[in-house]
């Protein structure tokens, strides 16, 4: 008989066995339906086979559906530095989708294995063809517009918008809000119509908005003719960018640019002045003496690479300043321009390859001439006024090199002054504020002039600097630098010759020369009454000649050399007991003139002076031995006094001593090294520290002073 217990044993075990059953059967219901799990791997198990996450129904190899909320894939890691990404791949192709959190600004990358095609940084700036964008768009490459005709173009009212417009030479167009406008658009010059290159450029400039933009003439190449105003009715505020081709365009109407931030760019076949010529040639075909560009009133203008050529001395090629009744010009960027001009016989008149100073004056300022050259004219550059700087510029003519007027101060930079037969390297012809040159360059002939002012009247010039110039010129029997009529300090710091000849100054009146020379300098000879000269010399060096029919006042010779050596050397061989030496004399006519000599030691200004006071008054007339600041220790009169601490000796004292805080102090000796003393003579003193008394010697024997 079965038991209760059997009963419930069995039939459990029939429900345990039951539901194995069952869930073996889903289990293998399942995997029949596509999933294989090979232990590490869950995967579906034929290429067919699609997922639905929320969904019986996907559409696509994996579908996420939610019904309520919105649905979320996530990739996620928690290690630091891991970068988590998503990986796009074909049989021949491979994208990764890269989230680098490890790198700054967090990006978002697009990585075709070969570099970052497009990021997205946290700040959201969007870089195509960088990883690092800066703005918000940043884009390297060329950026591609699909073209629209003007009659295609879609309705305005999206602020920014652009588009390409193909049907107008213009380029690109930007929507305003209430209509599309070309933005900083491109002419391009042959596509209009015109008997020659002037009338298309011409035209291509009408046809720019009036906030400017570029004309490009590029494709004018070889000969070509320009035979009116191109900038013609051009307003002050429509800058122009001119592009011109590969040839030569013979010009024969003044090109009167008349808009501020105009820019003429030519073709560049090699490296500019400095190598090959420039491959756009300008050449004035017009009227003789005339002017090809003209520039008045305007600010930032702009010229590159461009060989200009004037075919007569009176023509100009470049005119800047003041019309009459305008305005000034500011901001001139000239680089790689050559003006070799032309041919024709050198006659007296004002023109100037390069002028920078306009029919009625004006100013010409804060400008720079960069790697050009300016040859032939009356003055190859008349520098106009104002500070204007000119960078390795050759300057080349007949007559002037470079014409420094109307308060000009021009800086140059390493260039070179070719002076032709009886021609001037510089000229200053009116009031000049200063000019300086750095490492310059002066090569001619014999007898060349540097520097010289030529018409008549005193003219005031704050100052000539010239650091580290090479003549390579012949000192001749002429004066390289002439400061005839100049009010001006010329300051000649390291100069160097080569050949190696003197350098020879001629001193004016009113100016001033300062030299710093080296020792293996040149020699230097300063002629002329000048109001002041310095020479320092680094180094050994001797090379140093003041002369001329006047002596030079206040010369002032110092060697910076720390080497001993003889910085100015007065010598003479004249015999018969004639002395030779040198003077330091005063002209002056009042009874207190007086002459000085100083002796200074590096930045000290309490330096010692040697010097007479009073020197025409006979009866106070004094040599005395000081230090400026401080006072005169030492005074000699004319009658032979000399007086210690006081400037007025006693005219009965050959010596006298003075003093309210200072004693007299004799000779301080033992017994044995007194009676040392050979042949003593009557009179002599001191002091013996053996008995401490005052010893005198009566001829005979050494005696003590004492109280009685």
């Amino acid at each position: 008989m079965k038991t209760l217990t059997d009963l419930i044993g069995r039939r459990l075990l029939v429900v345990l066995l039951m539901a194995c059953i069952t869930i073996v059967s889903e289990i293998s219901l399942l995997f029949a339906q596509g999933w294989v799990d090979d232990g590490t791997v869950v995967r579906l198990q034929t290429s067919t086979d699609i997922v639905g996450m929320g969904t019986s129904l996907p559409a696509t190899e994996l579908h996420l559906y939610r019904d309520v909320g919105n649905p979320e894939f996530r990739i996620e890691t928690a290690g630091v530095g891991n970068n988590p990404s998503i990986s796009l791949k074909s049989s021949a192709f491979s994208w990764n989708i890269v989230s680098a959190a490890s790198d700054t600004n967090k990006p978002l990358k697009f990585y075709d294995g070969i570099s970052t095609r497009l990021a997205i940084l946290d700040n959201g700036n969007v870089g195509i063809g960088t990883a690092s964008p800066e703005t918000s768009l940043d884009v390297v490459g060329p950026i591609r517009f699909q073209g629209y005709t003007k009659a295609t173009l879609p309705a305005a009212g999206t602020t920014g918008r652009l588009a390409r417009v193909t049907d107008d030479k213009r380029g690109v167009w930007m929507d305003n809000g209430t209509s599309f406008e070309p933005i900083y658009p491109v002419a391009n010059a042959a596509g209009f119509s015109g008997a020659n290159a002037g009338i298309k450029i011409q035209a291509a400039i009408s046809s720019l908005p009036s906030t400017g933009g570029t004309v490009d003439a590029r494709a004018l190449e070889g000969t070509q003719t320009i035979d009116v105003n191109m900038f013609s009715g051009v307003p002050v505020t429509k800058p122009i960018t001119l592009l011109l081709g590969y040839g030569t365009y013979s010009i024969s109407v003044t090109q009167a640019v008349t808009a501020s931030g105009t820019t003429i760019l030519g073709s560049t076949p090699g490296d500019g002045v400095g190598g090959l010529i420039p491959g756009t040639t300008l050449k004035w075909t017009g009227a003789y003496g005339g002017t090809m560009f003209t520039f008045w009133g305007l600010i930032s203008i702009r010229i590159e690479e461009l060989q200009v050529l004037a075919n007569n001395l009176l023509s100009t090629a470049f005119q800047f300043g003041q019309q009459a009744g305008g305005g000034n010009v500011w901001n001139i960027y000239m680089k790689n321009v050559r003006v070799p001009g032309g041919q024709g016989a050198v006659v007296s008149g004002t023109k100037a390859m390069l002028d920078l100073r306009g029919p009625s004056g004006g100013s010409v300022q804060d400008s720079l001439f960069e790697s050009c050259a300016f040859t032939g004219g009356y003055a190859a550059v008349n520098a106009g006024i104002s500070e204007n700087v000119f960078n390795q510029v050759q300057f080349d003519s007949s007559t002037v090199g470079l014409l420094v007027n109307q308060s000009a101060s021009p800086i140059c930079v390493g260039c070179l002054f070719t002076i032709n037969g009886t021609a001037i390297g510089i000229e200053s012809t009116e009031q000049v504020n200063s000019i300086r040159l750095f490492a310059p360059w002066f090569e001619g002939g014999a007898t060349n002039v540097i520097l010289k002012k030529t018409n008549a009247g005193l003219i005031s010039v704050t100052g000539i600097e010239m650091f580290s110039p090479k003549f390579a010129t012949g000192n001749g029997a002429g004066n390289m630098i002439d400061l005839t009529n100049m009010d001006v300090q010329l300051q000649l710091i390291a100069p160097r010759t080569t050949p190696a000849n003197d350098v020879n100054i001629l001193n004016s009146a009113n100016s001033g020369v300062v030299i710093l020379n080296q020792s293996n300098g040149p020699d230097i000879t300063v002629s002329g009454a000048g109001n002041y000269t310095q020479f320092t010399s680094y180094g050994v060096k001797t090379g140093m000649t003041i002369n001329g029919a006047t002596t030079i006042n206040n010369t002032v010779v110092a060697n910076a050399s720390p080497t001993p050596g003889a910085v100015y050397t007065a010598s003479s061989n004249t015999g018969g007991g004639t002395t030779t030496g040198m003077r330091i004399k005063n002209s002056g006519t009042a009874l207190t003139t007086g002459a000085r000599l100083d002796f200074e030691v590096g930045t000290d200004t309490n330096r010692w002076m040697i010097y007479t006071a009073d020197g025409r008054s006979s009866n106070v007339s004094s040599f005395r031995i000081g230090v400026d600041n401080i006072g005169d220790y030492l005074a000699i009169t004319r009658n032979g006094s000399v007086g210690i601490g006081t400037t007025t000796p006693n005219a009965a004292a050959l010596l006298e001593v003075n003093s309210t805080t200072k004693g007299f102090l004799p000779p301080r000796m033992t017994t044995t090294q007194r009676n040392a003393i050979s042949t003593p003579p009557v009179g002599l003193m001191i002091y013996n520290t053996s008995t401490n008394k005052l010893n005198f010697y009566d001829g005979t024997a050494w005696r003590v002073v004492t109280s009685n």
